[in-house]
């Protein structure tokens, strides 16, 4: 097949007018197993395959004939696996829904992609072998390698509209690290898993923390990084990121003072007054300090003994870059989120 550019939308339709999931989806298994021999289906994968080596900057270990059975396992998991799976074999079809799926996303990028297929590669041949010791540390990696996708996900973070898709596939990446964590315990056992808590395998601490409150703690992550990438020439570029910020501070006061009607009234006032400079004048950064300084001063009237106040008092001499900004209110809206759940 010739390739006609570089494009990577281009190959991606390429790819998906072989109309490989849809003939899965629409096929039995002896149908499925007849289209994986069709030489125009086999050599499009290859075609595909090849541009992701010629693209990615990781070698890619899969080849065509295990790239197709991504989607024997993911369309026909019973036949090919078994109705009743193992770990290993519940975790390989997982992989390749994922798999599946992923390549129709919007945001599709292809050393991501290619880190997916090495790993189905490499648990797949593990598979075969019926290798526990290589199934472990596949797991292990595995478990990292979705933190790191996780890291980078929120790193990437730019539009505030957006915030429902960060959301859900945060909850997707972290739903698939909770299954290797339940195949870990499965392969190894549970007093093997918890010692592994404790070592270098576990270096992210993340085995023992729930998923919602890792997701929220992703997004919050998310909001930071749109904020700084919305200051432009320190001026605002999106009105809705200020906004935003506003309507959580004032949340937070609503639910500490309850029923202080007047004392949330005097507050929302100086927020109102404080948010609306900040998208108005071509130098925000003074107005985010007198924010910052608002909520240092309520955190003082609310608990004065309290032991951040220390940590913030020695870093507001210091606020000269955005970083430092950003960091301090960090601290701030996190303190006031706990006042609120308190």
């Amino acid at each position: 097949m010739n390739i006609p550019s570089d494009d990577i939308a281009t190959h991606l339709q390429l790819f998906h007018d072989l109309q490989v999931k849809e003939t899965f989806t629409a096929s039995a298994f002896d149908e499925a197993v007849l289209f994986m021999s069709n030489i125009q289906i086999i050599n499009g994968s290859r075609s595909f395959l090849h541009f992701l080596t010629q693209k990615s900057t990781i070698d890619i270990m899969i080849d065509t004939k295990q790239f197709l059975c991504i989607y024997m396992i993911c369309f026909f998991h019973n036949e090919v696996l078994s109705t009743n799976k193992n770990a290993t074999e519940e975790l390989l079809y997982e992989k390749c829904k994922e798999l599946v799926y992923f390549i129709s996303t919007n945001d599709f990028d292809i050393d991501t992609y290619v880190k997916k297929l090495n790993t189905f590669e490499i648990l797949f041949v593990s598979w075969k072998k019926k290798d526990i010791k290589s199934q472990k540390n596949i797991y292990l990696s595995m478990y990292l390698d979705y933190t790191e996708e996780i890291n980078t996900f929120v790193q990437k973070a730019k539009d505030i509209n957006r915030f429902d898709y960060y959301k859900d596939y945060l909850h997707t990446l972290i739903d698939m690290k909770t299954k290797i964590k339940n195949c870990l315990i499965q392969l190894i056992g549970k007093d093997e898993f918890e010692q592994l808590e404790q070592t270098q395998f576990n270096p992210i601490g993340l085995f023992t923390k729930k998923s919602q409150g890792l997701v929220e703690n992703y997004l919050i992550e998310a909001y930071w990084n749109i904020f700084k990438e919305n200051l432009d020439n320190l001026s605002i570029k999106d009105e809705r990121i200020i906004d935003n910020l506003s309507l959580t501070i004032k949340d937070y006061f609503k639910h500490i003072y309850l029923n202080n009607e007047n004392k949330i009234e005097i507050i929302n006032n100086k927020i109102n007054f404080i948010m609306d400079k900040i998208k108005s004048t071509a130098n925000a950064v003074d107005y985010l300090i007198d924010l910052i300084y608002l909520l240092y001063n309520e955190i003082i009237f609310l608990h004065p003994t309290h032991s951040i106040l220390l940590t913030v008092e020695s870093r507001l001499e210091t606020l000269d870059t955005i970083d430092e900004i950003i960091s301090v209110l960090k601290i701030l809206m996190k303190e006031f989120s706990l006042f609120k759940q308190s």
